[in-house]
């Protein structure tokens, strides 16, 4: 063979052999340049701009790798056109939080084209995202609560990291316009619902998916949150003391006053925290209050030991619940009752000299020495005249109750405080046999009347007032037989005499201004 033409296959024999190592070479690119895009494509769908920017730009190398002689560069191009896009929509993407109109605008224009669909769906989000943000940023709570949520709903399938930022804003909207709520309801005076919504708010702000991260802003919304409790708590003390206030005011003028000391000594004003806003108004209620306590206290201390009557026109009437006693009206004789002569009328004044003791001192007839028997304080005082029993009610600052307002706390218009019929046992009178004798007063509570007065019949007859300057001796005493000590029983009695066997009680008047 000649020379030559060895040298031609020789030479066809080495090119082929060179465009088949070039050929395997491309092919190497283009599967790895197929790779690097689809590595991009998942990357930008799941909205991670730097690694698909990496793998774009991988597949643009190895596209651009490709040689033109083994026909397999149209391939080439196209793939490192797909990977120039998704450059441009990773760098979008990039910038999304940035300026997430730019790019939408972009991600949009590149929509229809694959992965880039998820990315302006993203981008999208990011969008109103941001828009939430600047709402929430301009206290527009919400408004920016109404963006929040249906974007937590859609970006849950689209972009984990958005839907929970969307939840978190969601959370944060609405736990700062529930305080706005709060103190709004403050201002209203709707303390309970106040309350209700400051709760909720801390519980949201406390818990353990917090929408705040430990920072000063949520500092000041505890700050927020501790002052609006402080303040409910403030005020639901106030309500309770003021509705307790309102009670005792309302039982003054009734049935209830003369025992109602003991409960209105036993309420105590609250103690405010104060230091806010309305501290000040809170403090001036408070006193308002404590000065309308005080006053039932004061009235509940002058009526202490008085029944209720009768309530009339001008005035509610309150009796003794019991006979004055002897070391009650001992308190009146120490006190110079007997040489006071502001206490006394005209006709007392003069008879003053005939109102002695045993020993001719002041006193009632029944006494020695200016004092009562021995042992005998808690019995009801005795012998004394209308003039002596007047005396020591103006000094009492009382006076003695009519005879209508004695029979109307005596019974309810029956024979006897009881009822009708005679009870053995239930009023101190004349026994079957022999004389009776006084006993301490009270000593037949079962025995009360329905006002709660005791010896209303028996132990000692009772001074009462008939008229101008008139009197009469009601009730009947230890002398007296129980079918004649009853409530309708009356005697008329001279203003000095002073009978052994008859005391008296006082009324008082009270004119209640509600």
């Amino acid at each position: 063979m000649k020379p030559g033409v060895v040298g031609s296959a020789l030479l066809l024999v080495g090119g082929a052999a060179v465009a088949g190592v070039q050929f395997v070479r491309d092919g190497r690119h283009l599967d790895a340049a197929r790779a690097a895009l689809a590595r991009g494509d998942e990357a930008l769908a799941q909205g991670q701009a730097a690694a698909a920017a990496a793998a774009y730009a991988a597949t643009t190398a190895e596209a651009t790798a490709v040689s033109s002689y083994t026909g397999r560069r149209a391939e080439a191009l196209d793939l490192a056109d797909r990977a120039r896009r998704g450059r441009r929509a990773s760098e979008a993407l990039a910038r999304a939080e940035e300026d997430p109109l730019g790019s939408l605008r972009i991600l949009e224009g590149l929509a229809g084209k694959g992965p880039f669909d998820k990315a302006a769906r993203r981008a999208r989000l990011r969008l109103r995202l941001s828009a939430a943000a600047r709402l929430e940023a301009a206290e527009a709570y919400g408004p920016a609560a109404r963006l929040y949520v249906p974007l937590a709903e859609e970006a849950a399938a689209i972009d984990s990291g958005i839907a929970a930022a969307a939840r978190r804003g969601a959370a944060r909207a609405r736990l700062i316009e529930r305080l706005g709520a709060a103190e709004a309801a403050l201002r209203a005076r709707e303390i309970e619902r106040a309350g209700t919504l400051a709760k909720e708010a801390r519980a949201v702000l406390s818990g353990g998916d917090s929408p705040f991260e430990a920072s000063e802003r949520a500092e000041r919304l505890r700050a927020r949150i501790a002052a609006i409790l402080a303040e409910v708590a403030d005020e639901q003390q106030l309500k309770r003391f003021a509705a307790r206030v309102a009670d005792l005011y309302e039982r003054v003028d009734g049935p209830e006053l003369g025992e109602l000391l003991s409960a209105a000594k036993a309420l105590k004003a609250p103690t405010l925290a104060g230091g806010r806003p309305r501290a000040e108004e809170q403090a001036r209620r408070l006193g308002d209050l404590r000065r309308q306590l005080e006053r039932v206290r004061a009235t509940a201390r002058a009526f202490r030991g008085m029944v209720f009557a009768v309530r009339g026109q001008q005035a509610t009437v309150f009796l003794d619940r019991t006979e004055v006693s002897n070391a009650a009206y001992a308190r009146f004789v120490a006190a110079g009752g007997y040489r006071t002569s502001e206490y006394w009328s005209a006709e007392g004044r003069r008879r003053l000299p005939d109102f002695v003791d045993t020993t001719g001192k002041p006193g009632p007839r029944t006494w020695a020495r200016g004092r009562y028997p021995k042992g005998q304080g808690k019995y009801p005082v005795r012998g004394v005249s209308a003039y002596e029993a007047e005396a020591y009610a103006r000094w009492a600052g009382k006076r003695l109750p009519t005879l209508a307002e004695w029979r109307a706390a005596a019974s309810r218009g029956t024979r006897y405080p009881w009822g009708e019929r005679w009870s053995s046992g239930l009023a101190n009178v004349r026994p079957p046999r022999g004389r009776g004798s006084p006993r301490p007063v009270g000593s037949f509570p079962r025995g009360r009347a329905p006002s709660g007065a005791l010896d209303m019949v028996g132990n000692v007859r009772e001074i009462v007032r008939v008229g101008a300057e008139q009197y009469a001796a009601v009730g009947g005493s230890y002398n007296t037989p129980s079918s004649d000590a009853t409530v309708k029983s009356a005697l008329k009695l001279p203003a000095y005499l002073r009978a052994r066997d008859t005391g008296f009680r006082c009324a008082k008047e009270l004119t209640w201004d509600r």
